[in-house]
């Protein structure tokens, strides 16, 4: 038997040492150590977790119901209540000015609510505040200028106006067609002592429709303002414009106001209409009237 030179045992014994295994590679996977510590379940989730977990019926860590959950992020949960309010829970630490984006939504939405708008277009209207605000609160940075609610709050003001102008355009001629026919039923009922107060009356209506034909596309509306307050303006602006009508051809013939056209019923009749259009011209004179009739008095009780 061959003696081996103790230099060749310790280079088999370094060769042992040095090659790992021959099926293990530096691509394949490595195991755990099984020392390490067990993941924790939950461990490292952010407070914005919770926001894709509630359900209808539950109720927020803010103390609100869900009523119908809307839109769900990582950084934020919107949502109606069981009353139909919009709610919103977001991450304070993570969402920058939160409190501005959440205040703007709830602005748009209570006015979305007074427009009184369609079902169709109250739908559209709340996704689109929904998602604003959802982008709002994941992209706004620190002293960003963008308006992340430009989109909605346009098409809400549009959609408004579109209705409140259109409602006050139908309430006026709703309300003047009714005039129309009262007024000459009564002049055709038989010779009344007043018809001719009753015609210009209705030059009167005539003068202020065309007012509101002309300028219901300009007319300006409180962005809380209600239906029936459109629709009570409307029907109002009638009822001025025909009374305007009357009290031109009273004040002139008590010779107060163009006393020469008395005997020219196609000039009265005109300026009746001039006087239902105008808003001003029948208060304006109504007004001096009153300044001259004021200091008159005051004549007399220095007399």
């Amino acid at each position: 038997m061959e003696d081996k030179d103790p230099k060749d045992k310790d280079v088999t014994e370094q060769e042992v040492v040095s090659n790992p295994d021959d099926d293990v590679t530096p691509d394949d996977d490595v195991t755990p150590d099984d020392d390490a510590p067990p993941e924790v379940p939950g461990q490292g989730e952010t407070e914005s977790s919770k926001f894709r977990t509630y359900k209808p019926g539950e109720t927020t860590s803010m103390g609100q119901r869900v009523g119908t959950p809307l839109v769900s992020s990582k950084k934020c949960f919107i949502f109606l209540d069981d009353e139909g309010g919009l709610g919103c829970e977001y991450d304070e630490v993570a969402c920058v000015d939160g409190d501005a984006s959440v205040e703007t939504a709830m602005d748009l939405y209570l006015e979305m609510e007074a427009a009184d708008l369609s079902k169709g277009k109250r739908e559209r209207v709340l996704r689109m505040i929904c998602m604003s605000l959802s982008h709002a609160l994941e992209a706004r940075v620190p002293q960003d200028q963008r308006d992340f609610f430009k989109n909605p709050r346009e098409y809400l003001t549009t959609r408004r106006l579109e209705v409140f102008r259109g409602n006050y355009l139908g309430s006026a001629v709703a309300v003047a067609s009714v005039m129309f026919l009262v007024i000459f039923g009564l002049i055709a009922w038989g010779e009344l002592q007043i018809n001719d107060y009753l015609a210009m009356a209705a030059c009167g209506v005539a003068g202020a429709l065309i007012s509101v034909l002309q300028r219901f596309r300009t007319i300006a509306t409180s962005k809380y303002a209600s239906m029936r307050s459109m629709k009570i303006d409307g029907a109002i602006r009638m009822i001025l414009g025909g009374s305007f009508g009357a009290l031109f051809l009273l004040l002139q013939n008590g010779e107060l106001l163009l006393g020469g056209l008395t005997s020219n019923p196609q000039a009265t009749a005109s300026f009746a209409l001039v006087a239902g259009f105008s808003e001003r011209l029948i208060p304006g004179v109504l007004e001096k009237l009153g300044q001259k009739v004021e200091v008159r008095t005051q004549e007399v009780k220095k007399a």
